[in-house]
């Protein structure tokens, strides 16, 4: 049905159901309908969050935070792992760059 075919279908649809005339009971029961459709739509609605997409949000969460300060570790310890080669295969000592009369005297000059 196209949309043209289907605007005349309700036109005559609703001409039908305006022109035929309702008992007592069919318009107490459509009256209370309205009543209930109104108050409802007055009401303030709480906002609903399906527990499934609560739990799959705070795990997606968890995941992606918990990824992050992985790689971050990651990261230290190769720079970590980087200055212990560096310190190791120089000719100096370890102790020397503890020593803070030298920290000083390299920083004078």
């Amino acid at each position: 049905m196209t949309v043209p075919q289907h605007d005349q279908f309700s036109r005559r649809l609703t001409q039908c159901l305006d022109d035929t005339p309702l008992t007592p009971y069919q318009a107490l029961r459509l009256q209370r309908a309205r009543e209930a459709a109104l108050a409802a739509a007055q009401a303030p609605r709480p906002l609903r969050q399906e527990p499934r997409r609560r739990w799959a949000l705070g795990f997606m969460l968890a995941l992606v935070l918990g990824s992050a300060l992985f790689w971050a570790g990651r990261e230290a310890d190769h720079l970590d792992d980087e200055i212990d080669t560096m310190l190791l295969a120089d000719e100096l000592p370890p102790d020397v760059y503890l020593d803070d009369q030298l920290i000083e005297l390299v920083q004078e000059s």
